[in-house]
């Protein structure tokens, strides 16, 4: 399978994709493996050529490669198709040193020879002509250029094939390996069939895969390796990795900047956090919030007063009983007035009874004296018993009643001096404290008169501050009428005071709180200075190194896409070269659906004179890869693996049977068969001459068949009878190597009219050499065909030469013998004259020098061999006419 049809193939599997569903990159590689084809072709698995290659054709074509879906524009099996082929141009190509031509005019071609004389060139030739390829030169992997160079000429020309269009013009028939590539049956591919061996169910598929001939793709296929990888294509950025620290070092600082912008969205939530947290309107900023906390000049703010609060020294509540207190003074002073003033009434009233005082006192301190005589009145000095009233008593009496007076003054003394205290008391201490509270808890009240301080002297200077005391009094009892407001006040400034306790007893709390918000407000001013900072710094070291590395960074970030791209290519490739495994695995099973049928017919009419239990009852060819080939024989049902139970010789015919099968499907109007009788064992042979000569489906096809002995062919001319022989079979035998002078392939044909005209196409291209070299092949048929005419009409016995065993006769021996008969025979002087001349010395030395390189002869002379083939045309003639 040439690279062409290995491209067909190929293409064919291209079409199963379903368009729609494969990827840019895909098509990409798809039309890559198209357009690259001759170059991958040749490549294989050895040091990951192949893959090495595609890698590049990669990396090189990427931007090229057209995203369609790829246009296939190789050989389609819907172009012309010929029915049949009319003749073979070959020549200079491998053994054929000069061009030959093999009519094929005939239904049937039966062509034979030994080993080495030809036939192998003979189908090679046409394998390459309609297929564009040799599978044996593919096969030992051997060029194709090279391959079919003829070794004499050192070049070949590329052989033709031709046949009749619509219009029954003669045309060239154009190779089309998906039209004609079964259309050959060659020995080999049958001799593949029967050697692989048949152990698994893919064994057998690489027997159907090998009588298909698909081995060749089967192998192109198995070179695309499945482990295309970094080996084969880039996929680490080199460049990158040789900046692998430089880079990872400013990754970092990208990183962190990226976290950077993340902690400080994380901070901006965090200052949103606080500051609905602290919850006070008006707050909707942290300098808002710095202001409320501490103000803008840091040390006011709700923190300052708190602390302030904390420092404040609130007054112990003001005491109720400070009215009661001057509610008791002014009564007690009242009370004391009140007694002052009965004590001075009693004063007055008894000082007008006591006024003898110092008088009383003389006398009680006589009656005190012992040495005075009291017997008589000290004043009068009347005896006491005559005197109305006891002096001595009378002074004691009037004395008792003087001390009570005394400490009646006495007492008004305390009274005035404590008033006076008091007084002084209430009015110092208790109305000013009164007017103090007053004033301290705000009361609108007027203020409390205060009374009008007054020492004490004495009894005499009473009435210069009584009246005025009193009236004060009755003063201060007229504000203290009404008290409700002012105990009202009092008790509200005694809240307020408790409130304001109770606040400090909360402010640790409440400092504790703010200050937890200032704490956490500094912490976030001072993140964001610091990631601000840190910003500004890692930025500048970014902003520095883009700067120094852009050359160096745009490489790495154009070979970073070039992989993305790859390790897309590189998953497109896993996913088509699986597909394309799979197609190559369906494959066989595909070409031999529908063939079961017609193989079993074939096979039992090749093995029709074996007995009945040895011909199939049915057979199944596989569907799918892990199928074998099955089959039953007549009168027993029971399934068999067919290559493990036949025989290697019924293998091979079962692998005959499928080629033909196959070739009939694809309705193929001729079969090439390439000594397919030397792949059979002799007990079959009547039965493949029976199968291709009397069936049906093959009866009425062009055959050309070679092989490598004449019984072969005997058995196919006597199966048509002689009738049908003569009238539809061409025969060529090539002759054995052994049997020519030099190297290069000889034909006889029995028919020396196409040499003769390729001889005078020669002479219209000035080609002297092959004119005479085709002269002396046209000689060999006309002696040929002289000596089969005269042997049928006299009993003739030749003289002649052999060079060696089984090779032919030497020509001039046998011309020789034959102008000897001839000149006997009435009637054919004419002809006997021009082989005489023909044997001429010059003549016959042109003719020799056709087909041998002799130095020491001259160069060919136009005229000469214009000369010898006109005689050759004539000597022809003649001998044509010969009954």
């Amino acid at each position: 399978m040439s690279n062409i049809a290995l491209k067909y193939q190929f293409e064919q599997w291209i079409t199963t994709l379903e368009s729609s569903s494969l990827s840019e990159i895909q098509k990409k590689f798809l039309n890559l493996l198209i357009n690259y084809f001759d170059t991958i072709f040749p490549l294989g698995i050895n040091g990951g050529a192949r893959a090495k290659k595609i890698g590049w054709l990669i990396e090189n074509n990427h931007e090229t490669l057209p995203t369609v879906f790829p246009n296939l524009n190789s050989q389609r099996t819907n172009s012309e198709r010929f029915s049949r082929i009319d003749e073979l141009v070959i020549g200079p190509f491998r053994g054929f040193a000069t061009k030959e031509s093999f009519v094929f005019d005939k239904k049937y071609t039966f062509m034979y020879g030994p080993n080495g004389s030809g036939k192998s060139s003979f189908c090679e030739g046409l394998e390459y002509a309609l297929l564009d390829s040799i599978a044996e030169a593919e096969s030992k992997r051997i060029r194709l250029g090279t391959y079919i160079q003829n070794t004499q000429n050192s070049y070949s020309v590329r052989p033709k094939v031709y046949g009749m269009d619509e219009k029954k013009q003669k045309v060239e028939v154009p190779a089309n390996s998906a039209i004609y590539r079964f259309s050959f049956v060659e020995k080999n591919r049958i001799d593949g069939f029967a050697r692989i061996t048949a152990t698994t169910a893919s064994n057998q598929k690489d027997r159907i895969a090998t009588l298909f001939g698909l081995d060749a793709f089967s192998d192109f296929v198995d070179k695309f390796t499945d482990n295309f990888d970094s080996r084969y294509i880039t996929l680490i950025n080199q460049k990158e990795e040789n900046f692998k620290t430089e880079a990872q070092k400013i990754e970092l600082s990208e990183k962190r900047v990226i976290q950077i912008d993340a902690d400080m969205g994380n901070h901006v939530e965090s200052a949103e956090t606080l500051i609905n947290e602290v919850a006070k309107e008006g707050v909707s900023s942290l300098n808002d919030l710095k202001n409320y906390l501490v103000g803008e000049d840091d040390v006011s703010g709700i923190i300052n007063d708190l602390h302030e609060k904390k420092a404040e020294n609130i007054p112990d509540n003001l005491k109720f009983y400070t009215i009661d207190l001057l509610f008791f003074a002014v009564s007690k002073i009242w009370a004391d007035l009140g007694i002052l003033t009965t004590e001075l009434e009693r004063l007055w009233n008894i000082s007008s009874e006591v006024n003898y005082k110092n008088l009383y006192s003389a006398i009680d301190s006589i009656a005190q004296d012992a040495t005075t005589d009291k017997s008589i009145c000290p004043a009068c000095k009347t005896f006491i018993a005559n005197v109305f009233v006891n002096p001595f008593e009378n002074a004691a009496s009037e004395l008792a009643k003087l001390g009570e007076l005394s400490a009646l003054q006495n007492r008004i003394e305390e009274l005035g001096s404590s008033l006076s205290k008091q007084v002084r008391k209430a009015s110092s201490i208790n109305i000013k404290e009164i007017n103090t509270l007053k004033e301290t808890i705000s009361n609108q009240d007027r203020k409390v008169p205060e009374f009008t301080e007054f020492d004490y002297i004495s009894i005499a200077t009473i009435e210069n501050w009584k009246v005025r005391l009193e009236k004060e009094l009755v003063d201060i009892e007229k504000e203290f009428q009404n008290t409700e407001s002012l105990y009202t006040d009092l008790h509200n400034y005694n809240a307020t005071l408790q409130q304001r306790r109770a606040e400090k007893n909360t402010i640790d709390a409440s400092l504790r709180k703010y200050q937890g918000f200032k704490a956490r407000y500094d912490d976030i001013v001072a993140t964001k200075k610091t990631l601000t900072e840190q910003k500004d710094e890692l930025q500048t070291e970014i902003k520095n190194f883009y700067a120094t590395n852009e050359s160096k960074l745009q490489e790495i970030k154009e070979q970073k896409e070039k992989i993305e791209i790859n390790k897309q290519y590189l998953e497109a490739y896993g996913d088509l070269i699986s597909k394309l495994k799979t197609y190559r695995n369906n494959l066989p099973a595909q070409l031999a659906e529908g063939l079961s049928d017609r193989v079993r017919d074939y096979y039992n009419t090749i093995n029709g004179h074996d007995p009945d239990f040895e011909k199939l009852g049915w057979l199944s060819l596989p569907t799918a890869p892990e199928q074998k080939i099955s089959i039953s024989f007549l009168g027993d049902g029971r399934p068999h693996d067919a290559l493990l139970i036949l025989s290697e010789g019924h293998i091979k015919v079962l692998g005959l049977s499928i080629l033909l099968a196959k070739a009939v499907k694809e309705n193929l109007g001729f079969l090439i068969f390439d000594d397919i009788v030397n792949a059979i064992d002799d007990d079959h042979r009547g039965g493949i001459a029976e199968l291709l000569l009397s069936h049906p489906d093959l009866k009425d096809r062009q055959h050309i068949i070679t092989c490598h002995g004449p019984d072969f062919i005997n058995k196919l001319e006597h199966k048509l009878g002689a009738s049908t022989a003569s009238k539809e079979v061409r025969s060529y035998r090539f002759v054995p190597p052994d049997s020519v002078e030099e190297r290069g392939v000889r034909i006889s044909v029995g028919d020396s009219k196409h040499y003769l005209l390729i001889a005078q196409e020669a002479l219209e291209r000035d080609n002297r050499k092959d004119v005479a070299s085709n002269c002396r092949r046209a000689m060999e048929s006309i002696s040929e065909q002289l000596w089969i005419k005269l042997g049928k009409t006299r009993n003739i016995n030749l003289t002649v030469k052999m060079r060696a065993p089984r090779n032919s006769p030497d020509l001039s021996t046998v011309v020789d013998s034959l102008i000897k008969e001839v000149k006997v025979i009435d009637g054919l002087q004419e002809l006997h004259n021009e082989l005489k001349e023909l044997k001429e010395k010059y003549p016959w030395s042109l003719l020799n020098k056709g087909v041998h390189e002799q130095g020491n002869l001259p160069e060919f002379d136009r005229k000469d061999v214009s000369d010898l083939l006109i005689l050759v045309l004539s000597i022809e003639k003649k001998v044509s006419a010969v009954k």
